[in-house]
């Protein structure tokens, strides 16, 4: 039996691709990066690749998705994407904390910066389709067991995680 194609037109590949743009600008990442945009330091489920690249850098995963049916034929739900703000301490002189407090003024600006698209767009318009989804909810994680989440990779990591829920329009099967 082949694998069957998925219903919902924004599939995490296609949700997840379309971030980047759209979180980098006026953050550290976008200013200090070749590109002044930042987007090279945007890894998309590509764990291993951040761990080969420069610091500091982002990876976003897909996180749980839920669907519940809407009627007969129709499902929706919702979609958690982690943005996991990433930087290694052990190559760096600054402090721990002063690390921390970089990450969450970027995370702050990455999350102003959906605030403001949305606000404007009314929706994520993703290869020349605007879909008018919304993001329900935003959760900025803590620090605690926020240490070494690239361990295996021998690197001094700490991250800070946004948690960024989708809308999934209505889809039929």
């Amino acid at each position: 039996m082949t694998l069957r194609t998925p219903n919902n037109p924004l599939s995490e590949s296609v949700l997840l691709g379309a971030l980047p743009p759209l979180l980098a600008p006026n953050t550290q990442l976008a200013l200090g990066s070749p590109s002044q945009t930042g987007i090279e330091l945007f890894y998309v489920q590509r764990k291993y690749d951040l761990c080969q690249g420069s610091f500091p850098a982002v990876l976003l995963s897909s996180g749980q998705q839920e669907v519940v049916r809407c009627s007969l034929t129709t499902y929706c739900g919702t979609h958690s994407v982690f943005v996991d703000y990433c930087d290694r301490w052990d190559r760096q002189s600054l402090p721990i904390d002063t690390i921390r407090l970089d990450i969450a003024a970027d995370l702050e600006r990455m999350k102003a910066n959906i605030e403001t698209y949305l606000q404007t767009h009314q929706g994520l318009t993703i290869n020349a389709t605007l879909y008018p989804i919304s993001i329900l909810a935003m959760q900025l994680s803590g620090y605690t067991k926020a240490i070494d989440v690239l361990a295996a990779a021998g690197f001094a990591i700490g991250f800070r995680r946004l948690v960024l829920t989708f809308n999934l329009l209505p889809y039929s099967v």
